[in-house]
């Protein structure tokens, strides 16, 4: 079944049929349920729904005689999803037994089919949800339509994630948000992640219609610029025809001729342009010199540390073998004192003998009188034998006696030897540590040399590495100016081109100029060199000039006019007008106020506006005087109604009053503002919205007021969106209606 989907109507509830694109089968359904007296917030759901286009189909068009019961229960069986609003009516079970719910019976439809989608609109009905919808999970949006109906509401965001992923469209969400933002971004983002949904079309032309104006709006001023500057190359061309009138003159006295040359005349921004691009590149080659020697340096100080870096290492291995070499020293010493110590030991022991000897003389010397003592008793009481025997042993005694006294004497030598040894090992030791000390107090000093030497090193280094930072991001800035200054000359180097082809196409559109100019009405040429915009003498058929460019040739065509314009009056006051503002422009204003001055007799009412304007500041009274004429002439000029209308509307505006305030009337004020209204001048059109705007709530009344206010946003809307003064639109009348609504002129 394919199309519409019909929902039912019934007097106490309503519900959406909800199809997820148009044209889908009626599988793709959302119901949204509520009840009637809630259906002024299912109405600010259905229009966020349908913003997303999600398509709506509400039940009370359903044709007379339709059975809605039946179709409400088709759709519920077909339907993809059922989006509840929740609110205290919803929940009510106060209401008389036999009394049905619809609301309550579609979402347990919805429910037991596993497509039900809830959202609370009344935190009570959150607290009063029946059973089973009170473990279903149910954001709660009590405050989305009064907080503004924002798409980044947390709880709506989960009902439109519900929705899409029943809807088979997870981007529904992010969809609400991007509609609602004016980031480009957030927009461009969603394109890149659901350029599938339907409201992505939507979002693009949102980007297309923004991206449109923003390129009209830069066309127009490249647009702009061209034409600037062909006004320019215009004006270079008519300076460069005068000087060669000049050399001519020069020509026929005698003198130099020195024609002017109009190709360089035109050509001269290609040359300033050629001269700069240049420069450029005599600045990128300075800056890539300096590039280099940075460069240069900056592998010359890495040498030099790396140098510095060997000569530290020999040093400290220098200091390591002489430290070595110390200990080593050390070590002998201990070694030497020691064994002058064990020498010491050893002769102590060794005289111990010694004195055993001279004990052992005496006790021989003693115990040799006790013998005589003894023999000569024993001589007495012995025999011979005994005494034989004494004398043996006295004999055998002495021998010992003397080879005890050699080996005394033979110890007292070596004695004697190892103390002349221990003397010459102590002074070959004390002249070892003396030197030692000497080559230790060397090293010392190398080795303060060294580490004096190694903080100049390491200062070195530090200001070599910061030289080198230094260095580095001078060439990174340099690098980056290159890059800069080359992007610039490529700029450049298209804006010359681009020049020149603008120059060969204003040639020949000026070609093409002059050769049309030749075939138009001298009047109307002179309309072209020196007519002005709002004279009324002026056909609409004929142009206008900003400004009087080339006075010498708009003097020969307009005089030259003047002089053909016969017997046509209304031709010879407006060729007048326009002599008078070239003579003006060539600052000649004596001759200029002349032909204002006849032109003005002759009833341009153009001409006495351009000499009321001349005396403004000179004679403020003579000024008025010819402004009012002006304005009261047939046909009147446009801008001199506009004058005497603001004069008179604001006379207390130091900045355009010309009168004293006491002669100034709103009456007159307001009858010459319609009247410049009436001739179609563009600046009267935000003065009358400025003036008719109500200055305060209790100045008229409401009917009246309402009434001005239509009136005076119409002023400004044409002021603003038709009548663009100056080109392109002056946001002044915007601006006044933003400040009197915090809105801004719509130009649809």
């Amino acid at each position: 079944m394919q199309g519409t989907a019909a929902c039912h109507f019934h007097e106490a509830d309503y519900t959406f049929c909800v199809k997820a694109a148009l044209g889908a089968p009626l599988m793709s359904q959302v119901f949204l349920a509520y009840r009637s007296v809630d259906a002024a917030r299912a109405n600010t759901v259905r229009a966020k729904l349908e913003a997303l286009d999600v398509p709506l189909f509400i039940d009370h068009k359903l044709v007379s005689g339709d059975d809605y019961i039946r179709v409400i229960n088709e759709q519920l069986d077909t339907a993809v999803a059922v989006l509840v609003l929740w609110t205290a009516a919803a929940v009510d079970m106060s209401a008389p037994a036999g009394t049905p719910n619809f609301v309550l019976s579609e979402a347990e439809r919805g429910f037991y089919r596993g497509i039900l989608v809830a959202a609370a609109f009344d935190r009570l009905a959150l607290s009063r949800l029946p059973v089973p919808f009170n473990r279903f999970q149910t954001p709660d949006v009590s405050d989305w339509i009064e907080t503004g109906a924002s798409a980044g509401h947390q709880g709506w965001q989960s009902v439109l994630k519900a929705l899409g992923n029943k809807l088979g469209r997870p981007g529904l969400a992010d969809l609400a948000i991007a509609l609602e933002s004016a980031d480009d971004v957030v927009k461009k983002k969603f394109l890149n992640e659901y350029s599938g949904d339907p409201g992505a079309k939507r979002v693009v032309a949102g980007i297309e219609a923004f991206e449109r104006s923003e390129f009209e709006s830069r066309f127009s001023t490249a647009r702009k610029r061209v034409q600037q500057r062909a006004k320019e190359a215009e004006r270079k061309l008519r300076a460069c025809r005068d000087e060669f009138e000049a050399q001519l003159v020069e020509l026929h006295a005698g003198r130099n001729f020195m024609p002017p040359d109009p190709v360089k005349a035109v050509d001269d921004n290609a040359a300033k342009l050629s001269n700069q691009i240049d420069i450029h590149e005599t600045t990128i080659e300075e800056l890539r010199a300096r590039a280099e020697q940075g460069e240069a340096s900056t592998a010359k100080a890495t040498a030099e540390i790396a140098v510095f870096g060997k000569e530290i290492e020999q040093l400290q291995q220098q200091v390591k073998a002489s430290e070595s070499l110390l200990a080593e020293q050390r070590a002998r010493s201990e070694l030497a004192e020691a064994e002058a110590a064990r020498l010491a030991a050893e002769a102590k022991l060794k005289s111990h003998p010694k004195d055993r000897h001279r004990r052992v003389v005496v006790w021989s010397g003693l115990a040799a009188l006790a013998a005589a003592i003894l023999f000569g008793w024993a001589g007495r009481w012995s025999s011979t034998a005994q005494f034989d025997d004494l004398s043996k042993e006295n004999a055998s005694l002495a021998a010992k006696n003397r080879d005890l006294s050699s080996k005394v004497q033979g110890l007292t030598t070596d004695a004697q030897k190892w103390h002349a040894s221990y003397d010459a090992l102590q002074r070959q030791d004390a002249q070892k540590i003396s030197e030692l000390q000497a080559t230790l107090d060397k090293l010392a000093t190398q080795i303060k040399d060294a580490d004096a030497k190694n903080r100049d090193l390491t200062e070195k280094n530090r200001n070599l590495t910061a030289d080198n930072q230094k260095y580095t991001e001078l060439h990174r800035l340099d690098m980056q100016r290159i890059s800069d200054l080359q992007s610039s000359v490529n700029n450049l180097t298209a804006q010359l081109s681009g020049a020149q082809e603008d120059m060969k196409a204003k040639k020949a559109e000026l070609a093409r100029d002059q050769a049309a100019l030749a075939s138009v009405p001298v009047t109307a040429q002179c309309d072209l060199l020196a007519g002005y915009q709002y004279d009324p003498d002026r056909p609409q058929s004929s142009g206008w000039a900003d400004s009087v460019g080339n006075v010498p040739e708009a003097q020969a065509i307009c005089d030259s006019a003047r002089q053909g314009a016969g017997k046509d009056p209304r031709a010879e006051r407006r060729m007048l007008l326009a002599l008078g503002r070239i003579y003006m422009a060539g600052r000649a204003p004596d001759t200029a106020l002349q032909f204002w001055t006849r032109a003005t007799a002759m009833g341009s009412s153009h001409a006495a506006y351009e000499l009321g304007k001349y005396y403004v500041r000179s004679d403020p009274t003579k000024a008025w005087g010819f402004y009012t004429q002006a304005a009261n002439m047939v046909p009147p000029d446009p801008s001199a109604l506009y004058w005497v209308a603001l004069n008179n509307l604001y006379p207390d505006d130091k900045e355009t009053s010309i009168i004293p305030p006491k002669q100034a009337t709103s009456e007159t004020g307001r009858k010459y503002l319609q009247k410049a209204l009436n001739a179609d001048f563009p600046w009267a059109y935000f003065i009358a919205g400025v003036y008719y705007w109500p200055k305060s709530s209790a100045e008229r009344k409401s009917d009246d007021q309402k009434t001005d206010i239509e009136n005076a946003t119409k002023y400004l809307t044409i002021a603003y969106c038709t009548k663009h003064v100056p080109r392109p639109p002056d946001k002044t009348a915007d601006d006044f209606y933003f400040q009197k609504t915090r809105k801004h002129l719509p130009c649809e």
